[in-house]
Order: structure tokens, then sequence, then C-alpha cells
């Protein structure tokens, strides 16, 4: 039988396979293998008004072994049925060859909205078995009342329904203690090497990536409030994935953070003494004192940071001009960096705004 040992490897492997129905439609017991297996979600295609595409392939599937031996059922109900279920299949507007689109029909095209459905079940609850998933997705399935009683052997339990089935996961995933995208403070944020977090973790895998996907950091940890992040790791902004394993159940969270690690450096150095203290304060008091000239019009915002290697003046100058077609607006970024970090002791270091 065409890939029935592979399909029974994946379910060992607790994968579960995915397969369009066939085109062989709209005549009975048309399915085509490995689609029509009960180890495998068999999927049929349908139009823009949820009516099942003439071409779709309809069960039921052969009642012979193995399909007819519920050792290999998703759910007890199952007795032969196909499609499992059915997803959007006709003039699907899909990528073509040489980075281009173009409009394609099949059942073909209606797999990858229970792949990707699949997906998404997965990122909310990755503990789902695959009998859960199976079940969760024809469940919750849409069901057209022109396509009615279900389940039936043209649109299985229905029309995919992925809000539906998001939805039945959380409300899983509280049963079983899984507590998603929990609120977490982070700072300094923007950061510059270390990243607090607001409670302290136990048992927890930590993942960054850029804004195109790349992973950029990746960690298990223990027992820790605070991350240290690499200086590889350049400036811009990044989106943390923690998965939390503590006594309450599992904790996820997504955050966003900017990096601002390096800073722009003018290349000379002064020693750390007394006359560095004073040029210091005074330029802290020469931008606080042109600060106080023109808050009145909001034309200047001022910031000191003190980073793991430099001070850095954010000397940024903005403002509006009001024109007969709305509001004009620019901005301006000066930034004076001394490089004396390594010149001061590490226990006389802040990474908070000195001023504002």
């Amino acid at each position: 039988m065409y890939f029935w040992d592979v399909c029974n490897t994946l379910k060992s492997l607790d994968i579960l396979p995915i397969f369009a129905i066939g085109n062989s439609g709209p005549n009975p017991h048309s399915t085509g293998s490995p689609g029509n297996y009960p180890l495998c979600i068999g999927v049929g295609a349908t139009n823009c008004f949820d009516s099942i595409a003439i071409f779709s392939s309809r069960g039921p599937a052969p009642d012979s072994s193995p399909w007819n031996n519920p050792q290999y059922w998703y759910r007890p109900d199952w007795s032969l049925t196909k499609s499992d279920i059915v997803a959007p299949g006709v003039s699907v507007r899909a990528c073509r060859p040489g980075n281009s689109y173009g409009i394609v029909s099949g059942t073909s095209s209606s797999t990858p909205h229970i792949t990707g459905a699949m997906a998404i079940l997965c990122e909310a609850n990755p503990n789902l078995t695959i009998t859960e998933i199976y079940n969760i997705l024809l469940d919750n399935a849409d069901r057209p009342s022109h396509g009615g009683p279900y389940p039936n052997n043209n649109y299985g339990w229905g029309r995919l329904y992925v809000y539906k089935a998001l939805q039945n996961v959380l409300m899983i995933s509280e049963n079983k203690q899984v507590i998603i995208s929990r609120p977490l403070m982070i700072k300094p944020n923007p950061n510059r090497g270390r990243i607090y977090f607001n409670e302290k973790f136990g048992d927890c895998i930590i993942k960054s990536y850029d804004t195109i996907g790349r992973l950029v950091m990746d960690g298990k940890y223990k027992g820790i409030n605070n991350i240290n992040i690499p200086e590889s790791i350049k400036d811009g902004v990044y989106f943390l994935k923690m998965k939390n394993f503590g006594s309450q159940g599992r904790s996820f969270f997504n955050i966003k953070f900017v990096s601002l690690f390096k800073s722009l450096n003018t290349g000379f150095s002064i020693p750390y003494n007394t006359s560095i203290c004073f040029i210091i304060f005074f330029m802290i008091f020469i931008t606080s004192y042109i600060s106080f000239l023109l808050s009145g019009y909001n034309f200047i915002r001022s910031s000191w940071y003190l980073t793991k290697s430099s001070i850095v003046s954010i000397f940024m100058i903005s403002f509006s001009i009001p024109i007969e077609t709305g509001l004009f607006t620019t901005s301006r970024c000066i930034f004076k960096s001394f490089n004396i970090g390594k010149m001061i002791p590490a226990s006389k270091r802040a990474l908070t705004p000195a001023s504002k």
C-alpha cells in the first residue's frame, strides 16, 4: 500500500501526517491514498461559498484492512469517513516559480491551510498530542448548513475554523495550568548588555530573534532574574521568547526589546580624575540649561547614559512647523561619546539615565 508504512512510522513518532484527499470527485469512493488512510488527515476542497468543490474526491474510505481496523483511528466515530476536514481550494492565489503569483485550484491548495492551522495550535500549546490536534480541528470545524448533516463523505466534519480551534486550545491550556503570554516587565529597555526581569524564574528556555526571524541567542537557564546580552548582538530591535517551567505550570512570554550595546565613539580618551568629573557635570548642566530654555516650545530632549565602555550624551532636536497642508515635523540626533568606561571602576557605573 502506497506510503502506509511511512505514515505509520510518522504516527509512532507523534507526527500527524496531512495529505490532500485527491481531485477525482464528485463520485463516491473516489479518494486516494495516502489521504484516505485513517492515520492521516485527509483534506478536501471548498470554494468561496463554502460549497464542496466539484473536483474534490469523496469518501468513504475502503471497507477493508487496515482502514477498518479501529486501532488506527484517532476517534471511535471515524467509521471510514473521508475527507476528515475541508478548506479553501478553489481559485487560491499562490506563489509561482520565477518570483510571481498565480491562481491555482485543487485539494493540494487546501492542505496547506490545515498545516498552518496545526502550527498555530502547537504554538499556543506545544504539548498537544497528535490525537488532540486531530480532534480539536475536526470538533471545531465550521459546518455550512447546505452541507449537512455532519460528518459526511463530502465535507467530513466541516470546513476549517482556525479561530474556534485556537480558543479551544487556550481553554485546554488553562485547565493544564499552562499560562499563555503572562505579562512580564524587563528593564532597562533599551538595554546595554543585560536585561533584568520583574520576577525570578526556575528552569527556562530563552531564545531571541531579530526582525527578520534569525535566531541570535539561545540558552537554558535556572534560577535567574536577568540575562546577559552577548556583545555579538548588534544594535537594533529583537524579540525574546521564553518558556518557563515553574511550580504553577508552564509560562510562555513574548517580549520586544531594543539593544543599544554599542555606542558611537569619538576616538579620544580622558583619564578618570577630578577634571573628568567636572567636565561631565558641566556638560550635563549645559545640556539641561539648553533644555530649560527651549522646553516651552518642546524643542529639545536630552538624556545621559553610562554604558559598558562609554558615557553617551544623546542630544535630540526636534521641531514642528504648521503649514497649510498640515504639520511638518523633522528631527536630528547628535551623539557625543567619551571613552572613559574602562577608566571608571565597575562599582561606580550606572545603567539608568542620569538626567532627562
